[in-house]
C-alpha cells in the first residue's frame, strides 16, 4: 500500500438505542472535506438497533458491528479499535456531529508536528435542542505541548468527539478499561502517561445536542460509579495533587445534589473543603452547599438544581 493510499483516520463511532440520532451523525462524518478514513460503528444497544440506518448510507468506509447484548461503551470502543486500520484514532459520540472541516483541520496540525504529537483536541460548540441556545466552550490553553499535569488536575478536560489519539499509542496502554462506567477518555489520558505531547486546537470543530433525552454520559449513577471508580483506580496520582482530588470530590458533590441525595453530597462537599485544602470559589461554594444541605428545602429554593458537567 502506497503512502498515499494508506488508511490514516479511523474513526470509532459506539451506538446505543438512538438509530435517529446516529443518522445525523454519520452524516457529519461523511461530509468531511478530507476522505481519507473509515468509521467504524458498533452497536450496543439493547431495545432500538441502528442496522437499518446503517444501510441507507451506501459507503464502503463505513464498517458495522452488533454486540448481542449492551456491554458499554469502552467495550463498543475496543472492539471497534480491534479491527481500527488507521495510524490515528478518532472518536465520536452517536448524538455528535463534526463541522466539515474537523478531520483537515487535525490532519494540518498532525502533518505538521509529525512524531512530537500523540493526541489532539479541539473545542465544542453545545447546541440546546429545546432553547435554541448555543455556547462554546475551549480548552484554557492552545498548541502544542505537554499536557499531562494539566489533564491529571482537571485544568483541561478533552471532551470525547474533540479528541484524536496515535493508534499505536493506544494500543500500547491497551485501549479503554472495560470496567469504567464513565470519565473512559480522562482515564485513557491519564494511563497515557506523562511522556506523551498533545496539541490543543482553538477551533470549534465540534457540535454537540443536548435535550433531547439520555446521552451516553448523562446517566447519573452510571456517572457516579465512574467517579468513584475513577479516584479509586487513580487515588496516588490524586493524592499527590490535592486540587485535582478535590475536583472529583466537588463532582461528586454536584452529582448526589442533582439526584437529591443530600447526605452524601454534604459529605463530598466536605471532603472537597476540608480534606483537599483548596481555596477560592469553589472552596467557598463547597463549603457553603454544605451548610445548606442541612435545609435541602431551602438550598433548591436559593441555588437552583442542574445537571452536572
Amino acid at each position: 500500500m502506497t503512502e498515499e493510499k494508506k488508511l490514516f483516520f479511523s474513526i470509532l463511532l459506539p451506538t446505543w438505542n438512538r438509530p435517529d440520532l446516529l443518522r445525523e451523525t454519520i452524516k457529519s462524518v461523511l461530509k468531511q472535506t478530507y476522505k481519507n478514513f473509515e468509521v467504524i460503528i458498533v452497536d450496543d444497544g439493547d431495545k432500538k438497533r441502528a442496522n437499518k440506518v446503517v444501510s441507507e448510507f451506501n459507503d464502503q468506509r463505513i464498517t458495522y458491528i452488533q454486540h448481542d447484548k449492551n456491554y458499554g461503551s469502552p467495550v463498543a470502543k475496543n472492539t471497534a479499535l480491534k479491527v481500527a486500520k488507521g495510524e490515528w484514532v478518532a472518536f465520536l459520540d452517536d448524538d455528535d456531529e463534526w463541522f466539515s472541516e474537523y478531520l483537515e483541520k487535525k490532519k494540518e496540525i498532525i502533518d505538521k508536528y509529525g512524531d512530537k504529537i500523540s493526541y489532539v483536541f479541539c473545542g465544542v460548540e453545545f447546541y440546546n435542542t429545546k432553547t435554541k441556545e448555543i455556547y462554546q466552550r475551549k480548552a484554557k490553553l492552545f498548541g502544542l505541548a505537554n499536557y499531562y499535569e494539566h489533564i491529571i488536575t482537571f485544568q483541561i478536560k478533552p471532551i470525547t468527539s474533540t479528541l484524536m489519539v496515535k493508534k499505536d499509542v493506544l494500543d500500547r496502554v491497551g485501549g479503554f478499561d472495560n470496567n469504567t462506567p464513565a470519565n473512559q477518555e480522562m482515564d485513557l489520558l491519564y494511563r497515557m502517561g506523562g511522556k506523551e505531547w498533545g496539541y490543543s486546537m482553538e477551533d470549534i470543530l465540534v457540535r454537540m445536542k443536548g435535550a433531547h433525552g439520555e446521552r451516553m454520559g448523562t446517566d447519573m449513577d452510571r456517572r457516579i460509579r465512574g467517579k468513584m471508580y475513577f479516584i479509586n483506580k487513580h487515588k496516588k496520582i490524586l493524592e499527590k495533587r490535592p486540587r485535582a482530588l478535590a475536583e472529583q470530590y466537588y463532582a461528586l458533590a454536584e452529582c448526589y445534589r442533582f439526584k437529591e441525595d443530600y447526605k452524601n453530597s454534604r459529605r463530598y462537599y466536605f471532603k472537597t473543603f476540608k480534606n483537599c485544602k483548596i481555596t477560592g470559589k469553589k472552596a467557598r461554594n463547597s463549603f457553603l452547599k454544605f451548610l445548606f444541605l442541612f435545609f435541602p428545602k431551602l438550598f433548591t429554593k436559593v441555588i437552583k438544581t442542574k445537571k452536572p458537567e
